[in-house]
């Protein structure tokens, strides 16, 4: 959605359906969820616990649709003139169905869009043929279903609606969207519903590389959708961008190789893969907090899919006996060992080396050579290590946010890639596919003057 609503109706607790209180209850993605109820004397509002832990509470709106308030909590409540007045929030919004909790097993599919995936998908059924500076001709065929298989449990799809134009006299407006389908073999409950959601968000985010929001999402129970909100993690997508990093008709043939591996991925990297997703747009988050983040991310993902560990202890194992044998204090020896326990561990300089080496044809212009991968490798290290350790002799030398933000945007673009290079996209696939915006082109690192 991208409006914020207001439904009005009676709200009562599911085992005391006769207790009903009319109250409005406001949503959307500029206002969180929020339930005000009203109540006279003889139906207090007391039966509704305060800081007891969340529970449900179940309505009807005026259009006597049926409404599920999940995961509430009473945020206050007060009395005068007769008249009880209370605020509750909610996680899950359901209209269309009276649910009993978000552990319910009773939901076969998730339908939903997302902001930018008209751009990406170029998937449109519009043809406009220009037979003279007067004269337009334009037809429209609603797009095939693009199906592709997620593992064995899932099954998904992009599919296209279209509106019907009625007035036909003066403008037509004929409207296209595309939605994404997921489809389960066995009934599942909302928060797996909805985990798969934002993993394919993710991924979609990552493939367009700006935020992504849910724009609306639909459950599907016994042959009905049934609509769903709740408040999106990350920020509000810009819908005027349409340049993507990865275009869907660039990996159509393999799509659903991607998003397979993709699913794998969210179990096996999940910390890396968030960490990304919250910085891959823009960020309200602070510089350094943003800059610190990526290089955690960047550092976990070589340890988990690029590091021989068991191969560096090994070694490690080795040198270090060599070393504390010729210790003859037992204490000395144990402090040693202590300190140097996790020592077999590669330096972020070198962990950077072997990522960018893996990357460098498809992350840098092509004017980079390798003394400024060098250089912006050092400059990484760098601001690491002062912020992680801070020397106040240093401060005016790290005060530049301009830097600290282009080596951010470095890290998340290798990061970027290293991810895509994981679902089958090598830098050889990639170079005639991404656009010159996305080529890191190093500054160079001014010295300041003491």
């Amino acid at each position: 959605m991208t409006q914020d609503e207001v439904i009005h109706g009676n709200w009562f607790l599911p085992d005391n359906e006769e207790n009903h209180f009319n109250g409005q209850l406001s949503f959307g993605p500029n206002t969180p969820i929020r339930l005000s109820l009203i109540a006279t004397l003889k139906t207090r509002l007391s039966s509704f616990g305060f800081g007891i832990g969340e529970y449900t509470i179940w309505g009807y709106g005026v259009d006597g649709q049926p409404i599920t308030l999940l995961g509430c909590n009473r945020l206050n409540i007060g009395s005068g003139l007769g008249i009880d007045q209370a605020t509750f929030n909610a996680h899950y919004i359901i209209i269309g169905k009276h649910t009993r909790d978000h552990k319910t097993k009773e939901f076969n599919g998730v339908t939903f869009s997302v902001s930018n995936l008209d751009a990406w998908l170029q998937h449109n059924g519009f043809d406009v043929i220009s037979n003279s500076s007067t004269e337009y001709t334009v037809n429209y065929k609603r797009p095939s279903d693009i199906p592709f298989s997620i593992n064995e449990t899932i099954s998904g799809n992009f599919t296209t609606r279209n509106n019907v134009p009625i007035n036909t006299r003066e403008k037509i407006e004929l409207l296209q969207a595309n939605f994404i389908e997921l489809n389960f073999t066995e009934s599942v409950d909302i928060e797996k519903a909805t985990k798969n959601v934002y993993q394919f968000q993710q991924l979609l985010a990552i493939l367009m590389f700006e935020n992504v929001s849910v724009n609306e999402i639909y459950l599907t129970s016994e042959n009905r959708q049934i609509r769903l909100f709740y408040r999106q993690i990350g920020g509000l997508a810009d819908n005027d961008r349409d340049l993507n990093l990865v275009r869907f008709p660039f990996i159509r043939s393999f799509w659903g190789d991607i998003v397979s591996k993709w699913f794998v991925l969210c179990e096996t990297l999940a910390p890396v893969i968030n960490i990304l997703y919250a910085n891959v747009g823009e960020s309200g988050d602070f510089v350094h907090n943003n800059f610190l983040n990526i290089v955690q991310a960047v550092e976990a993902f070589h340890r988990r899919q690029i590091q021989n560990t068991e191969q560096l202890k090994s070694n490690y194992a080795k040198l270090l006996s060599r070393i504390v044998d010729k210790i003859e204090d037992e204490e000395d020896c144990k402090w040693l060992k202590e300190k140097l326990s996790f020592s077999y561990e590669p330096s972020l300089r070198t962990r950077l080396k072997e990522l960018i080496a893996l990357h460098s044809a498809i992350l840098f212009a092509e004017e980079t050579k390798t003394s400024d991968t060098k250089q912006i490798i050092k400059e990484v290290v760098d601001k690491r290590n002062y912020y992680t350790h801070y020397d106040p002799s240093l401060e005016k030398q790290n005060e530049d946010i301009a830097t600290l933000l282009r080596l951010t945007q470095f890290l998340k673009l290798l990061l970027t890639y290293c991810l895509l290079n994981e679902l089958g996209m090598n830098a050889a696939f990639l170079s005639d596919k991404v656009y010159q915006r996305f080529r890191i082109r190093i500054t160079k690192a001014t010295t300041r003057k003491k």
